[in-house]
């Protein structure tokens, strides 16, 4: 008869968790890398967009034109200032979310290692029944010979 762990069931259940802990964890970290690059879009727009200014201001340019630019320039930096501020949400859901897999880790592991330790306790026994049964063997051949 072989090995059977008496918490199999429960060794599934924690290594459904902590694959559910992780994906929550790699969900986080996209929509924080996602908010970065956005805001870095913004923020390379804005750039290009003072560029474009500069360039069209020495060109010569209208003043309903400057009122647009600034217009789009006061949008596009109130664009950033919320991208920051989502940015900082997500960083704070992004720790939640490594907390949470690193327990779910944690309680796999502790589970894991109970295995471990059943199975090498079952290796030792079963060890030691083999043992018994050639030394029964042994004693029986010889006793047999005289």
């Amino acid at each position: 008869m072989g090995f059977r762990f008496r918490f199999e069931t429960l060794l599934k259940v924690r290594k459904i968790r902590e694959d559910l802990a992780l994906q929550d964890f790699s969900k986080a970290q996209r929509l924080l890398n996602d908010l970065e690059n956005l805001k870095n879009l913004k923020g390379s727009q804005m750039a290009e967009i003072r560029k474009q200014l500069m360039d069209r201001m020495d060109a010569g340019l209208k003043p309903f034109e400057v009122e647009s630019y600034h217009a789009y320039l006061t949008r596009l930096k109130a664009e950033i200032e919320q991208m920051e501020t989502l940015i900082i949400q997500a960083g704070r859901q992004l720790e939640i979310k490594r907390q949470e897999l690193l327990k779910a880790k944690k309680e796999f592991k502790a589970i894991d290692r109970l295995r471990e330790i059943d199975a090498e306790r079952f290796l030792k026994r079963e060890q030691k029944l083999d043992m018994r049964f050639m030394d029964e063997l042994a004693i029986q051949r010889y006793g047999s010979r005289q």
